[in-house]
């Protein structure tokens, strides 16, 4: 019901967008309608981040309910439930997004207590060991399950869109470097001494690991061969472009892809008393052809290419052996 809730909201704002951009194209103020692209944008960010944080406030505290409603038989079943219950809702919530864009945020009174009282001469001023500890933070109920849950996090962001930005996984090992230094600082000398145990592994964690692995394979396989140039441009080349059947060997086997990836419309056919041609993006055949408007044999050749490239990318990488 939860992702449901959140899925519901990107689509809104989908439609938001829809609704307000005609009406800052149409706005009274000049600078919005100059702006009229950027201004729905921002608004659509706006509200889609405050979606999210109100979201991300009612995420631990349902994942709690549910955990509890299935009375799980030991507390490994219910920690391993409650950890998937966050990881499903915090990847949607921060993903949801991004796949649309895709496809379609007492210690100094303590301290200046502690140093009045030593100024003053009080003999308690010097607290033991054990009462500052006590002090400290204690650790988080669910132990090192935040932890677990920003790295699996970062993992999804890391991998999934690695195709549209690679520069990711550097930026997350940046990151990561930091990040070690803030958490052995934290264990040090912000948090009590946690309780140790034994495990045998990370638990669900690492099934949830193998389905972002997965996941990011499909995913970079369809961005690639759906959102990119990269397919278009490989069939232009060795199948209609000058370097086609090897005719010529030194010339731009490139030359002439932009004219290529461009269909024919005739202005007339719109009934405003215009005439002549546009050019728009598509493989759709010429006003003058016998079947008008229709797709080309180069569109469905492209498409070919794009649905093989899919099956060998994720064959090659193994998505069919991680049971």
């Amino acid at each position: 019901m939860q992702i449901s809730l959140v899925i519901t909201a990107v689509f809104a704002v989908v439609v938001y967008r829809l609704v307000v951009m005609e009406q800052f194209a149409s706005f009274k103020w000049n600078f919005i309608k100059q702006h009229w692209q950027f201004a729905t944008s921002a608004a659509a960010v706006c509200i889609n981040f405050i979606i999210i944080m109100l979201l991300n406030l009612a995420y631990e505290k349902i994942a709690y309910l549910l955990t509890n409603l299935e009375y799980p038989r030991t507390e490994s079943e219910w920690e391993n439930s409650f950890a998937l219950k966050m990881f499903l809702f915090q990847f949607v919530n921060l993903n949801s997004s991004i796949f649309y864009i895709a496809f379609f945020l007492g210690r100094l009174i303590q301290n200046w207590w502690s140093r009045h009282k030593i100024k003053r001469g009080i003999q308690d001023a010097s607290i033991p060991q054990w009462e500052n500890d006590w002090n400290l933070q204690p650790m988080n109920i669910h132990g090192l399950m935040d932890e677990y849950l920003e790295m699996v996090l970062q993992f999804g962001f890391t991998t999934i869109f690695v195709a549209a930005f690679p520069l990711a996984p550097l930026l997350a090992l940046l990151n990561n470097i930091i990040e070690i230094r803030l958490d052995a600082y934290k264990f040090v000398t912000q948090w009590r001494r946690p309780l140790p145990a034994r495990a045998t592994d990370i638990g669900i964690w690492l099934g949830i690991l193998e389905g972002i692995g997965i996941l990011a394979v499909i995913t970079n396989a369809f961005v690639i061969a759906i959102t990119s140039d990269y397919i278009p441009r490989f069939v232009y080349e060795y199948k209609y472009g000058p370097c086609a059947n090897h005719v010529k060997q030194n010339e731009n086997c490139l030359k002439g892809y932009v004219n290529n990836s461009l269909s024919f419309f005739d202005l007339s056919e719109l009934g405003i008393g215009k005439s002549g041609y546009c050019r728009y993006r598509d493989y759709r055949g010429p006003p003058w052809s016998s079947k008008p408007y229709e797709f080309t044999l180069q569109y469905w050749h492209i498409l070919a290419a794009r649905l093989a490239f899919i099956i060998v990318f994720e064959v090659s990488h193994g998505t069919g052996n991680c049971g």
